[in-house]
């Protein structure tokens, strides 16, 4: 909802998950099908673009200067933790 008043407005469709993090200039969250992938909204230009592949898992979480991500990958034989650097 508008902090001034008004109408509730859908900013975003798709978003699969639940980690969305909501920064100074943006939303990154996951989305996508069939492949998931870490995407974000960018509050100036009302633009949507694809950061990373999620794999199977949709949960990823941005830092709060925008510079890193971290994401869980499934692998066949356990677990990785995968950082992408310089995500804007």
């Amino acid at each position: 909802m508008p902090i001034g008043g008004g109408p509730i407005i859908k900013v975003l469709e798709g978003v699969r998950g639940r980690l969305v993090t909501v920064t100074e200039h943006g939303i990154y969250f996951p989305a996508g099908s069939p492949v998931l992938e870490l995407r974000y909204f960018d509050f100036a230009s009302h633009s949507i673009r694809a950061i990373a592949p999620l794999g199977d898992w949709p949960y990823a979480t941005v830092s709060s200067d925008e510079q890193s991500a971290l994401y869980t990958r499934n692998m066949l034989l356990g677990a990785n933790l995968v950082v992408v650097d310089n995500v804007r």
